[in-house]
């Protein structure tokens, strides 16, 4: 068992993680979920622009201001394997290889191009 995760009565801490789950109104398939923390900010946002909104009517917010809006971030899609073996006999890769997702589906492809710079004098220049 994990230390941390004990009270000072040696029972198990039990904890609850609270996330909201968004998802794009317009694409069904987009959905990410923000902390309580994430939440509550947002939150407040959203209630600054409503109040706004009904004092002065319709208004126009940049997307920073936009309290749905967030940058997009790194993610990975999936995995995609090259065999490294040829570099090893000075042979180049140059080749495609298809880019799988946990759920075993390809989701696209990786090219990829790799030498050995000892054996190309022109990578010296």
């Amino acid at each position: 068992t994990n230390p941390a995760l004990m009270g000072k009565d040696g029972k198990m801490i039990r904890s609850t993680e609270v996330s909201v789950e968004v998802s794009h109104t317009a694409i069904h398939d987009l959905k990410w979920k923000w902390d309580y923390e994430k939440f509550m900010n947002r939150l407040y946002i959203m209630r600054e622009h409503y109040g706004n909104y009904m004092e002065y009517g319709s208004y126009d917010v940049t997307k920073a201001e936009d309290p749905f809006y967030d940058p997009p971030e790194h993610q990975m899609v999936g995995v995609g394997n090259i065999y490294l073996e040829s570099l090893a006999f000075g042979l180049d890769i140059d080749e495609a290889t298809p880019i799988i997702d946990y759920k075993g589906k390809e989701q696209g492809e990786v090219l990829v191009e790799m030498w050995v710079a000892l054996f190309r004098p022109d990578c010296w220049q």
